[in-house]
């Protein structure tokens, strides 16, 4: 399962469906239209914008798979303690 699939998951559980459907694709096509005019220019203000976003897009990192019980982790035989 990727990240966006992932992401996708959690915003479908908080959201009312009719909500979520309407603001994701209203945001997405906002998104995608920005991100097209920003890569055709030269502008440095532009593309800062566009890393800016990038940047934010890519701050959220997901859900991450942890192991709860490992066994390297609670050794209690006193190893670590000097």
């Amino acid at each position: 399962m990727d990240e966006d699939s992932i992401t996708s998951n959690m915003v479908r559980r908080c959201l009312p469906k009719k909500t979520m459907v309407h603001r994701l694709s209203s945001r997405t096509r906002k998104v995608a239209t920005q991100m097209v005019a920003a890569l055709a220019s030269s502008d440095n203000r532009t593309q800062g914008a566009l890393a800016r976003l990038e940047a934010l897009e890519n701050d959220y990192p997901g859900a991450e798979m942890i192991e709860i019980y490992s066994d390297d982790d609670a050794s209690l035989d006193g190893e670590d303690q000097g």
